[in-house]
């Protein structure tokens, strides 16, 4: 309903794909990498640490892993263009593989 709104508004047709289903999905793999990460990184620590440790660590490397997958699915199904990578600091765009890099339009 409101994607026709802002359509009928703006004079002008907002493609779904780019917008919305592709943040989806890269979504939806980073839960599904959160979930399953934070239950490994959950038992190996829980080896070592218990309590208030046990699941800090594993929160935070569960999150930064899907933090990491999220932005390499986006970049994998096409949800970033070259463009929009250009915009962000040399430092972030160095982090990203060349080989992928070339691959964006």
């Amino acid at each position: 309903l409101f994607q026709w709104q802002i359509n009928d508004s703006i004079d002008g047709r907002i493609q779904l794909t780019p917008c919305f289903i592709k943040p989806l999905i890269a979504g939806l793999c980073m839960g599904i990498i959160t979930f399953f990460s934070y239950k490994i990184f959950n038992g190996i620590f829980g080896l070592i640490f218990s309590g208030y440790i046990l699941n800090l660590l594993a929160s935070v490397v569960s999150i930064a892993l899907s933090a990491g997958a999220y932005g390499i699915v986006l970049l994998l199904i096409g949800g970033v263009k070259k463009s929009d990578l250009n915009s962000l600091p040399n430092k972030i765009t160095k982090l990203i593989p060349k080989k992928i890099y070339r691959k964006l339009k």
